[in-house]
């Protein structure tokens, strides 16, 4: 690991150190399957491209056998026009999995003696019902046909210090088990050392257990968050059970309570920093929304505010592209599901936008029905979105105001004992 001394040592006398990062798109377990949400997850930094490729190849093959590169781009919910966008791989639009067109793709697929979907279907349905009957060839002739869908990759960019920042796991104690915010936490504190981010993480672990001991059959359930050191489409450890009938479940003692995570440091941060963290996601159940505020996931630290607001504003850009409709995830400031929006836009403000764009109407309401306008929206996209361009959805986002999704923030820390 390159130390800031010697970056800064480095950089002094005009050279750049150049480091080679391993990272992967936001792929989360859901409903026994797979889907990918906003954010790139790190996983580690080499300073050759050799080692870099190698950990990025291994995950990659591993991965593929687990997951359907065209699942929805899951918003939260059962619906299934609430987990999808356009980019979510749909028999439509096929092009942002791949550079060919819908035409050529299933002509290779025939090619290689793959069925293509039938008229009318999904790329995600076809998925899951012809991979399982394909050789290995087949299935890596698959893969490489969609040049858009790697999951892992690796990314040359100049080498930054490293802090480490300690989360606090979020825990949903109203009900029985506790289930664990899908990833991400609560930032209790930010070291300059893996060591003392290490010591810290456990010293407030024993802590949380010895609170624990007041209630020591409480159950707890990792939910989709993978464990420590674990990848998303990767097994959890063989650990204890609850009992047979809750093998899920484990007690306080075999899940994690803290986590350190490596945070990208740009040059020159001193003992307070301005921190730009992704809001976290969890698993949605029942009515509630996908996306959370209450769970951060660090993402770069800087010096000054200016810098930190640029970053996290041309990242905000990058994520309303993708996730395009404004009430993606419906999460609120306080972390609780709004009820509608109708408050801040009402349905006459989201037609007079769409005929701007010129675009289609809304479906009509059914006489004594009273949909949330954020699920009309919903179901226009699904059905629209494909046609929506990126200036036009910029225009959705700006125009359609009121209390809508913000992936990327910016916010003052310090780092812990220096004061």
């Amino acid at each position: 690991m390159l130390t800031a001394s010697l970056l800064a040592g480095v950089a002094h006398r005009g050279l750049t150190v150049t480091e080679f990062a391993v990272e992967r798109d936001n792929w989360q377990r859901l409903y026994g399957g797979y889907v990918r949400r906003a954010g790139i997850v790190p996983l580690r930094s080499f300073p050759d491209r050799q080692t870099a490729e190698a950990l990025a190849a291994r995950h990659e093959a591993a991965a593929r056998a687990a997951v359907n590169p065209f699942a929805p781009v899951s918003c939260g919910g059962r619906e299934p026009w609430r987990n999808a966008t356009k980019y979510a791989g749909r028999c439509r639009d096929p092009e942002h999995a791949t550079h060919l067109t819908e035409d050529e793709l299933t002509t290779a697929l025939r090619d290689a003696g793959i069925s293509p979907p039938t008229t009318g279907g999904t790329w995600a349905a076809w998925w899951e019902q012809s991979q399982p009957r394909w050789t290995p060839a087949q299935a890596d002739a698959v893969w490489g046909l969609l040049t858009r869908m790697r999951i892992y990759r690796v990314v040359e960019r100049p080498a930054v210090p490293r802090a480490w920042a300690v989360l606090e796991v979020v825990w949903n104690n109203d009900g029985t088990p506790d289930t664990a915010h899908t990833e991400g936490g609560e930032l209790v504190g930010l070291h300059r050392s893996r060591r003392r981010a290490d010591a810290d993480a456990a010293a407030r672990t024993c802590e949380r257990l010895r609170q624990w001991d007041t209630f020591p059959d409480t159950p707890f359930d990792m939910n989709a968050r993978p464990f420590p050191g674990r990848e998303f489409y990767e097994p959890k450890p063989d650990l204890p059970p609850y009992s047979r009938w809750m093998m899920d479940e484990h007690l306080a003692q075999h899940v994690p309570h803290f986590e350190v995570w490596e945070v990208p440091c740009e040059p020159g941060v001193g003992a307070e920093a301005t921190l730009v963290t992704r809001t976290g996601f969890t698993l949605p159940v029942g009515p509630y929304s996908g996306l959370n505020a209450e769970p951060l996931c660090p993402a770069r630290l800087f010096a000054d505010w200016p810098a930190a607001d640029a970053w996290a504003a041309a990242r905000e850009v990058e994520a309303r592209r993708e996730f395009a409709y404004p009430w993606y995830g419906l999460a609120s400031e306080t972390g609780h599901r709004w009820c509608d929006t109708a408050d801040a836009c009402t349905l006459a403000d989201a037609e007079a936008v769409l005929d701007l764009l010129r675009l289609p109407h809304l479906a009509p309401r059914t006489p004594g029905d009273f949909p949330l306008l954020r699920q009309e929206f919903g179901a226009w996209w699904h059905e629209h979105g494909h046609r929506v361009t990126p200036e036009q959805c910029a225009w959705v986002w700006a125009e359609l105001r009121g209390p809508l999704t913000r992936f990327y923030t910016a916010g003052a820390v310090r780092f812990t004992g220096e004061d």
